[in-house]
């Protein structure tokens, strides 16, 4: 991390993540660490994407409560699903963000079914 981003210690990574954040050079290093990840089979780079699977799901969870709360529908059937749009080149690391995905939506969703569309523009 500190060889990619060209700094010498946690405290100028600050910096970066902070004070100089550029979302290309953050998309830069994940797609170094999906490389990896596929790469070497690497468990903690793996449980780094499975675990953002997880947090996509809470934040689609999010929304659906709110949208729920504001119009008074629920989901109440599997027959219902939600498309979801992934947007950004994070997302060309989906074969290793799905796992968590899926893990979440069987364990913590009222929705079961979640359609993906990549968009490519």
């Amino acid at each position: 991390m500190f060889k990619f981003f060209g700094v010498d210690n946690q405290m100028d990574l600050l910096q970066v993540f902070y004070t100089n954040f550029e979302k290309s050079k953050i998309a830069g290093f994940t797609k170094v660490m999906a490389d990896e990840a596929r790469r070497t089979d690497d468990s903690l780079l793996k449980n780094c994407f499975e675990w953002a699977g997880q947090q996509y799901v809470k934040q689609i969870n999010g929304v659906l409560k709110r949208y729920q709360r504001e119009t008074g529908e629920r989901f109440v059937n599997s027959e219902q699903f939600v498309d979801v749009v992934c947007m950004g080149k994070v997302f060309d690391s989906w074969d290793l963000i799905l796992p968590g995905f899926l893990e979440e939506v069987k364990d913590n969703s009222e929705v079961k079914e979640y359609p993906t569309i990549q968009a490519t523009c």
